[in-house]
């Protein structure tokens, strides 16, 4: 007889209660996690990151349990949140393997991909650490499309050398990073695309992104791609190239219309 989805995810909780704990790795550039998750089914990956404040000081929303608001000083390092982050993700399902990447951003390995979806469809999360709130987003592993946060959290610990930031990826469609590997891929393995997502402010519509951002598997492929600053991914449809800094993603367009 067929389950109904809260019947799996009450048998998926029970499981976990015996499961064994989670294995804690913690990797220094993009390239490792990137080597470490190939043989992985990527069905059962999620990104999880730790929610900015708006003060450049503080890395994350910190919320007391049974109060409104309050914000500290201190500043959250994702590292030292594993074990509350195996004790909260361990209510969807079982938790595999949980890789770190810096300080704001990690991977979890989930052992269903049925946990993932679920994680997915819930709307917020935070993770209880000291006594407070802390507010995190998880997006799936394989999503192009990720906030700027994630984008620069990921990137800072990738060789600059490789990274190309690619503008004007609007003019390709909504399909602009299958067309973006696709062309690239004759300078180098593409590791990953990243997409900024834009929307429309009038009806909140999800429109073409405007920046992408290759990460080849060499510094070599990313070097010639910025020798060259258009490119002709399409017959007569060309974007943009140029070297990526940090700098020049924060001066880069509103990617809001």
């Amino acid at each position: 007889m067929q389950r109904s989805y809260s019947e799996l995810v009450q048998a998926m909780i029970q499981r976990t209660r015996s499961s064994p704990p989670a294995r804690v790795v913690k990797l220094d550039t993009f390239e490792e996690l990137v080597c470490a998750l190939e043989p992985i089914d990527k069905a059962r990956l999620f990104i999880v990151s730790i929610e900015p404040q708006t003060a450049p000081s503080i890395s994350a929303t910190f919320r007391p349990v049974g109060q409104d608001s309050l914000q500290l000083d201190d500043e959250v390092d994702i590292g030292s949140m594993t074990g509350n982050m195996e004790e909260y993700f361990s209510w969807f399902g079982d938790v595999e393997t949980i890789y770190i990447l810096g300080n704001s951003v990690a991977v979890v390995n989930m052992r269903s991909s049925f946990s993932v979806t679920h994680v997915l469809r819930s709307c917020a999360h935070d993770i209880s650490v000291h006594g407070y709130r802390v507010m995190i987003t998880v997006n799936e592993y394989l999503s192009e499309c990720l906030s700027l946060n994630v984008i620069l959290s990921i990137l800072k610990h990738a060789d600059p050398a490789s990274v190309v930031m690619v503008r004007r990826v609007n003019r390709l469609g909504y399909e602009g990073a299958k067309s973006m590997k696709r062309y690239f891929s004759r300078y180098g393995e593409v590791l990953r695309i990243f997409m900024l997502p834009l929307r429309s402010r009038k009806k909140n519509l999800a429109l073409p992104s405007k920046t992408g951002f290759l990460v080849m598997r060499k510094p070599i492929g990313g070097a010639i791609i910025a020798e060259e600053k258009e490119h002709f991914v399409l017959p007569n449809i060309s974007v943009s190239v140029g070297r990526f800094t940090h700098r020049a993603l924060m001066m880069q367009d509103d990617n809001t219309l």
